[in-house]
C-alpha cells in the first residue's frame, strides 16, 4: 500500500477513536522494514487532517531466520522500489521472516 492509502487508514482510525473531537496529535510508529516513506506519510496525513500534529517514531526490526537466528537483521539501503534490503547477520540469507518492525501503527491520538 502506498503512503496515501496508509494515511487514509490511519486518519479513519483516528477519527473513529476521537469521535466528534478535533484530533490535535497523532502518534504513529513505523517499523524500519516498512515500505512507507516517512515524509510522504506525514504529508498525506497533513492533507487529510489539517492542523493535526504528527509524531512519528521508528520501531526496530526483528527477524526469525531458518538458521535459528532471532534478532535484529542487517539492513542495507532501500531498493528503488522502496523495499528495504535486509538479511540474517548469521547466515546472510536475504529476507528472513520479519517478526517485528515491518508495519505502521497508530499508537495514540491527542484530542482538543
Amino acid at each position: 500500500m502506498d503512503a496515501k492509502g496508509v494515511a487514509e487508514e490511519l486518519a479513519a482510525a483516528a477519527r473513529q477513536a476521537g469521535g466528534k473531537s478535533k484530533i490535535a496529535v497523532m502518534r504513529i510508529e513505523i517499523g524500519e522494514l516498512a515500505t512507507i516513506s516517512v515524509p510522504a506519510l506525514a504529508r498525506e496525513i497533513a492533507s487529510l487532517l489539517p492542523g493535526t500534529s504528527v509524531d512519528i517514531s521508528e520501531k526496530k526490526a526483528k527477524v526469525q531466520c531458518e538458521c535459528g537466528f532471532c534478532g535484529r537483521p542487517q539492513i542495507g539501503m532501500r531498493m528503488e522500489s522502496g523495499e528495504p534490503d535486509f538479511s540474517c547477520p548469521r547466515c546472510k540469507k536475504k529476507y528472513p521472516q520479519a517478526t517485528e518492525g515491518d508495519s505502521v501503527e497508530l499508537k495514540d491520538i491527542g484530542l482538543e
